[in-house]
């Protein structure tokens, strides 16, 4: 008697849990495994010796990085938003732990985080995490799409989830004016500067007043969140500060903040007030500020010129937000020079924010110099973050470079892990990929290993890649 569709998709979730629990079990038995916790702001790997030893040392240091490898194979998750990885992604904001898979997540699925929150089947654990929630939900303006949420965090004392919420949230029959006034004098210059930027975020143009009055704050930070928060509701008076400010010559303006007013523009971009604005000021610019703009028009689809910013790149510190908005601009084009550039600045050192930049635009750029990285996070991350790893470098480079990863799986790999790296082949690939795989598999013992090793990894890989076709028809 054959199998109904709902007796496929039980025998699925029931094998599936006896894989996970296989694989978890071997991790925990395999010390040769574990991975560093290094905090996510962290240098990428440590200098020893030569230029060329110092980029192996650093790309060493990337790879034994669960934090950084995690990070990366979220990223790339939601650049890329290959078929399936939506629910291997909700596995990791439920289960998981970290900044990058609330910040990933609700770029991604902000109506998804939405119903998570204000059901209660999922919530943010502590105020670190609200936060995060409430910040991407400004710079994205998700007020429309996320109002349950920013409802809860506004009920947060003592965080800017309270008053990025009131400015989001403000209506004319929710004013909430007691808790904006509240955050424009707080002592606290992050708390002023969110209540800027989302009072402008909603267009709340009773608050000019306020806003031109921050542009006089002590600290730079507010100071040009007002000014760029002025030039996103197209008021003169912040429009003219902002030109102002730009048209100084680097000694008489305080560079920090020029920078953050470029960030604060970034960030505002997509309204085209300040698209406008940035056009505007293009011609008058020239050198790393020219650079800055053209990153911010290149990041937002305004413009696809970006010699300017691989002109002025190497120059920049390895920590400036200049170059990190650079970075972020060249992977957006995938033009071969661009790649080159990305390519360039990868062998030397930088933050960790912008390593991770380069090395998701390098990914899908195809460049082998990140392919090993994400072969560490399919090898050896938790079980979802795994899975999206593999199907991240399968999106990238193809379904062969998983069948090589299965194919030159070294002796002491865990037969359990190559079923693991099958299982995203099936899933993301349905039934050619695992045509592909039987393929290599029929030359199984041709290689360095073993004939029974190598039959025992194909013979297993190609069980994982068989759930994962059947994966695909039970969420469906």
């Amino acid at each position: 008697m054959g199998w109904s569709l709902s007796d496929a998709r039980k025998w699925v979730v029931a094998t599936l849990g006896l894989v996970l629990a296989a694989a978890c079990a071997d991790a925990s038995q395999d010390p040769s495994r574990a991975l560093s916790q290094a905090p996510a702001d962290s240098p990428a790997g440590a200098p020893a010796g030569s230029p060329a030893d110092d980029h192996g040392a650093r790309l060493a240091g990337m790879g034994n990085n669960a934090v950084f490898l995690e990070a990366l194979t979220l990223q790339l998750a939601r650049e890329l938003r290959f078929d399936g990885a939506e629910r291997h992604f909700i596995e990791v904001l439920m289960e998981g732990e970290g900044a990058p898979r609330i910040r990933e997540a609700v770029q991604w699925m902000p109506e998804y985080v939405e119903e998570l929150v204000a059901s209660g089947r999922w919530r943010p654990r502590d105020l670190k995490e609200w936060k995060w929630l409430a910040v991407i939900a400004l710079w994205d303006e998700l007020q429309a799409r996320m109002p349950r949420s920013l409802e809860l965090g506004m009920a947060l004392e003592n965080g800017p989830t309270r008053y990025i919420g009131a400015g989001l949230l403000f209506t004319p029959d929710q004013p909430l004016f007691d808790v904006l006034a509240e955050g424009f004098r707080n002592d606290d210059p992050n708390n002023r500067a969110y209540s800027a930027l989302a009072v402008s975020a909603n267009g709340h143009e009773d608050y000019i007043g306020a806003l031109r009055a921050m542009m006089d704050d002590p600290h730079p930070w507010p100071r040009v969140n007002a000014i760029a928060s002025l030039v996103r509701i197209d008021d003169v008076q912040g429009i003219q500060e902002a030109r102002d400010l730009f048209s100084r010559p680097p000694s008489a303006r305080r560079s920090e903040a020029v920078s953050y007013l470029f960030e604060v523009l970034d960030r505002a971009a997509p309204h085209p007030n300040v698209l406008r604005f940035v056009t505007e000021m293009q011609g008058t610019l020239r050198g790393q500020d020219r650079a800055a703009v053209d990153a911010i028009l290149v990041i937002h689809g305004a413009q696809t010129d970006t010699s300017k910013i691989r002109a002025v790149l190497m120059e920049l510190d390895p920590f400036a937000p200049e170059l990190h908005r650079g970075v972020r601009a060249l992977a957006r084009t995938r033009k071969p020079e661009d790649a080159a550039a990305l390519e360039a600045l990868f062998h030397r050192p930088n933050s960790q924010t912008v390593t991770l930049d380069l090395a998701a635009g390098l990914a899908k750029a195809g460049s082998d110099e990140v392919e090993p990285l994400l072969r560490n996070a399919a090898f050896r991350l938790p079980w979802s973050q795994a899975l999206l790893a593999a199907g991240a470098a399968r999106a990238c480079y193809g379904d062969e470079l998983l069948v090589r990863w299965i194919e030159n799986a070294p002796a002491t790999t865990p037969i359990e892990s190559c079923r693991r790296i099958g299982l995203a082949l099936g899933e993301f690939g349905g039934p050619e990929a695992v045509a592909l795989l039987k393929k290599h598999g029929a030359a199984a013992g041709a290689g360095e290993l073993p004939a029974s090793r190598s039959r025992a990894v194909f013979r297993s890989a190609l069980q994982g890649a068989e759930l994962g076709v059947l994966s695909r028809v039970s969420s469906r």
